[in-house]
């Protein structure tokens, strides 16, 4: 086992490597197979490995005890059941079912899969295949090389950043093969790391996206789906507002034909109305307007919580840096100096649309999370089992539910008894939630009083600080 070969005063780069890459590898896999409880240990152990590689003196004897005891104590996370159903971003997703094509009748784009995961290759090929792609994998870079630059093409390519031969294999291999393909396909990168190096790494060699291992399978088609154009994102939605009609015109043409949906409005007191109606991405505000002026109607939007954070593009001739620091005092984003090149504001536009979708989608998710909270906060006070953790992973409180299901009527019986014993056996579960900052759910097994084996579903929640530091974690408990 590589971990017998590494420790402290052991530090050597070619077994640390190694230890990496196979837990970059249990990362992938954990996640693939909806063994969140393993990934999570197993990212957090990859964590520690970076970190000491990074300080190049390896852990002190201390640290390694904490290590190798994690290690441990992956003998003992509960494994879900491959048929389990889980809820991924709001789709219902079964594991062991094959999900039926969306899209049956449509042509059937192509996905080159660069993966030395031989079970985790397979799985994405499965899933993907079960969408409606065909599929191909390449389980070496040497392989994948030699398919491009004889002539093979995809629609897609998903590509591994870590291989066994080096840590950023997958970035190199796809930054040969792009440089000699004309018409290069999106390539979107899978890894366990999330630093920036790697992130840089994959983004310099041409990646449309990065995504951290595991991924959610709903997360996953809707990308393929999106930069394969099987499905195309919904177009961009500008508001251009201008009295001047042959201006109006004139800034919205080279929108309309990069497919945005525009809407033009010559009258500046109206656009609170069109706003509201019309639901744009962004809004393009020229300057000088007899009405109002394009800063004084960005400063009323800004008094409106719904416009809040819409991006406001002002378009004006006019040079004066005081006249372009007051607009966007007033409540502007950026500020457009006509004339300005199509392919400028373009990118001007889809770059803070981009911004601003992404930035509903988190809200959207927060309030489902805000949601969620409530709703288990309501049912623990109609009976739902729980226990409370302090920043070490020890249980400091437990509900009368929890108790009782454990078979404790004596509140002095429990604190002798029952919480030790409870506490003992989540302490590494929830120190591994505390240490990665992220939810485990999945099931687990119990001990009652009698001595029998309680199946329960779980859910462990950490809760950080301003600094964004774990420092307590709940544990909801409900019987199957």
């Amino acid at each position: 086992m590589q971990a017998g070969r590494v420790g402290p005063g052991y530090w050597q780069s070619g077994p640390v490597q190694e230890l990496c890459r196979l837990l970059h590898s249990l990362v992938g896999a954990a996640g693939t197979f909806g063994q969140s409880g393993l990934g999570g240990k197993a990212r957090c152990l990859l964590d520690f490995i970076e970190g000491w590689s990074e300080d190049k003196a390896g852990p002190t004897q201390a640290e390694w005890a904490v290590w190798t005891g994690l290690l441990e104590s992956m003998k003992s996370v509960p494994l879900s059941s491959p048929q389990q159903r889980r809820w991924d971003d709001g789709v219902v997703f079964d594991l062991g079912v094959d999900q039926a094509p969306s899209l049956a009748n449509t042509l059937r784009p192509s996905i080159d899969v660069l993966e030395d995961d031989l079970e985790q290759a397979a799985v994405l090929q499965t899933l993907l295949e079960s969408h409606g792609y065909d599929v191909r994998v390449f389980e070496e870079t040497a392989d994948f090389r030699d398919a491009w630059l004889g002539g093979h093409r995809a629609d897609l390519v998903l590509a591994d950043m870590v291989f066994a031969e080096r840590v950023q294999a997958g970035a190199e291999v796809v930054v040969e093969v792009l440089a000699t393909v004309e018409n290069a396909p999106p390539v979107v990168f899978l890894s366990a790391r999330d630093d920036v190096p790697a992130r840089l790494a994959a983004f310099r060699a041409g990646a449309s996206r990065y995504l951290t291992k595991p991924v959610q399978p709903a997360r996953l088609f809707e990308l393929v789906d999106e930069l394969s154009l099987r499905r195309p994102a919904e177009p961009y939605r500008v508001m251009v507002v201008d009295d001047d009609p042959v201006q109006a015109e004139l800034t919205a043409k080279p929108l309309l034909d990069a497919g945005m949906c525009v809407q033009v409005l010559h009258q500046p007191l109206e656009t609170l109305d069109m706003l509201r109606s019309f639901g744009p991405d962004l809004l393009l505000l020229n300057i000088s307007m007899l009405q109002a002026s394009g800063p004084e109607i960005a400063a009323i939007l800004r008094e409106e919580d719904q416009f809040a954070f819409l991006p406001i593009l002002f378009l004006s001739a006019e040079k004066s840096a005081a006249t372009q620091l007051m607009a966007l005092g007033l409540g502007g984003d950026d500020f457009l100096l006509k004339p300005i090149r199509a392919v400028a504001l373009l990118a001007a536009v889809r770059a803070r649309a981009w911004r601003a979708r992404r930035m509903r989608l988190l809200g959207a998710r927060y309030q489902a999370l805000s949601y969620e909270h409530e709703r288990l906060l309501d049912g623990v006070s109609h009976g739902i089992a729980l226990a409370r953790a302090d920043a070490t992973g020890s249980l400091t409180m437990t509900n009368g539910r929890l108790r009782a299901l454990l078979g404790y009527d004596s509140a002095q019986a429990w604190r002798q008894e029952g919480l030790p014993a409870l506490s003992q056996q989540l302490h590494d579960l929830i120190v591994m939630c505390l240490a990665v900052g992220e939810t485990w759910q999945g099931q687990m097994t119990l001990q009652h009083r009698n001595g029998r084996a309680i199946t329960v579903e779980s859910t462990i929640t950490p809760f950080g600080d301003a600094d964004g530091r774990s420092y307590k974690a709940f544990v909801i408990v409900q019987p199957e």
